[in-house]
């Protein structure tokens, strides 16, 4: 009988710790690209009326 205390009870909080950190950078990972990546704003869209 296995206990939770074993090699397969640490694995799982592990892969989820992973995971999340594995989202996280992905997500920042877009967010520069999008940064960088924007476009800027004309001019014509500040000052003019809608």
């Amino acid at each position: 009988m296995r206990t939770a205390e074993g090699a397969g009870g640490r694995r799982w909080p592990l892969a989820i710790a992973l995971g999340l950190l594995l989202v996280i950078v992905v997500n920042v990972g877009f967010a520069v690209v999008a940064i960088r990546g924007a476009d800027t704003v004309v001019e014509s869209y500040h000052t003019e009326e809608r």
